[in-house]
């Protein structure tokens, strides 16, 4: 399937393939950068997780002035307390640091799948623009034609006059779809340069893209491929499983935290001393508050894997609507193309030389120039609404992105 490109377009030089528009998106996307700055920050929180606390060390000196005779003596002590971490408290702040981090690569993969289907869209309706362009300007071609017959008929003496009249209306009227289309280009322009990050006005002109599948895999396998694929699946089961690991260190966090230390007295003029210390936190309070966090990250967990659940049913659906567009869009295209704009060209052509041969009426010219221009409309607008399915599609079923049309 081929679209036409407008020649007209003076500010673009060369045609961009979707493939390099895509490469450049991926590059340049601040959806993306911000996507891979989140991957890095939970990075960093895996590698911060799974660390004792630190060691305290205190020194302290005492009686450095004497208050009085008999109150000479000076000591200086020494401490080293080290908190003990809960057993497996360490392991699950690693476990929750670690199903963060895998959330967050399935995150960026569900944002390149957006994006690129994004600038796909983009790409496709300036793709769909320039066709239509390219109608209008072959439709002009006509009603120029047309008024070159007319003009023709009244110099030989034909009351043309009214025919000419209502050619000029007919190229008013294609001037101002025109200038509706050039505002509509203007707009997909914007949008793709948004996309790659540049700036609003930055010529392109759209590329062509491969030809579609005629036929389809069955939708009970393209379902299975999208379950099996699909990156938000993998983000809620990550975030569950980060839910689950929290509530389980809010439970061992209510466990008592011991603390265990040395210490070394310095006496000076009598002498020294040493000794161990062992302490611990009294679990009191600690006990219900941690317990009505980890129900809290519980019921979290809970609702993700419910949302997880209606995210599958929500996928197969999708993926079975977005098969049949497909499949009903490629349909209708085909009729339009292979067998109604055919046969409006030959009614055209053969109107256009009845009026020549002054047997049969300039409006009968004229509605059968406007159902070849329709025709040609749908044309365009079925090969837009056939790509865009398939890119919608892949996007379902969480493939890559369109063919590239042969070099």
């Amino acid at each position: 399937m081929t679209l036409p490109l407008v020649s007209s377009l003076a500010e673009a030089q060369e045609p961009t393939s979707l493939r390099t528009l895509l490469d450049e998106t991926r590059t340049r996307s601040p959806t993306l950068h911000a996507a891979r700055a989140r991957v890095r920050a939970a990075r960093a929180a895996l590698a911060a997780a799974g660390w004792p606390q630190d060691p305290m060390a205190e020194v302290e000196a005492d009686r450095l002035r004497p208050w009085g005779p008999g109150d000479e003596e000076v000591m200086i002590a020494y401490r080293l307390l080290q908190p003990l971490p809960i057993p497996g408290q360490l392991g699950l702040e690693e476990r929750v640091a670690r199903a963060a981090e895998d959330r967050s690569q399935d995150d960026l993969e569900t944002a390149f799948f957006d994006v690129e289907l994004l600038t796909t869209r983009a790409f496709l309706m300036l793709r769909r623009v320039d066709g239509e362009l390219a109608v209008n300007d072959s439709q002009k071609q006509i009603v120029e034609d047309l008024i070159g017959a007319a003009l023709a008929w009244m110099r030989a003496g034909g009351d043309t006059h009214h025919d000419v009249v209502q050619s000029q209306v007919e190229l008013l009227t294609l001037e101002s779809e025109r200038t509706a289309l050039a505002a509509e280009r203007a707009a997909a322009v914007a949008m793709v340069n948004a996309l790659r990050d540049r700036p609003p006005q930055t010529a392109i002109i759209a590329g062509e893209i491969g030809l579609l599948p005629e036929s389809l895999l069955p939708a009970a396998t393209l379902e299975r491929m999208a379950i099996a694929r699909r990156s938000e699946l993998r983000s809620m089961r990550s975030m569950a499983r980060e839910e689950r690991a929290m509530a389980a260190l809010m439970r061992r966090e209510a466990w008592p935290m011991l603390r265990v230390g040395v210490w070394y007295n310095q006496m000076l003029r009598m002498p020294d001393s040493a000794g161990v210390m062992v302490g611990g936190n009294l679990p009191l309070f600690g006990v219900p508050r941690q317990s009505a966090r980890a129900a809290q990250a519980d019921a979290r967990a809970s609702a993700v894997e419910a949302e997880r659940a209606g995210m599958r049913a929500m996928i197969r659906s999708q993926v079975r609507a977005a098969r049949e567009r497909y499949l009903a869009t490629t349909q209708r295209l085909h009729l339009v193309r292979d067998v109604a704009i055919p046969r409006a060209e030959e009614v055209l052509v053969a109107a256009h030389s009845a009026y020549r041969a002054a047997t049969t009426a300039f409006a009968s010219v004229v509605q059968d120039r406007r159902t070849l221009s329709e025709l040609r409309m749908e044309l365009v607008r079925l090969e837009f609404e056939a790509a865009l399915a398939w890119a919608e599609l892949l996007r379902q079923v969480g493939a890559g992105s369109l063919p590239e049309a042969e070099p």
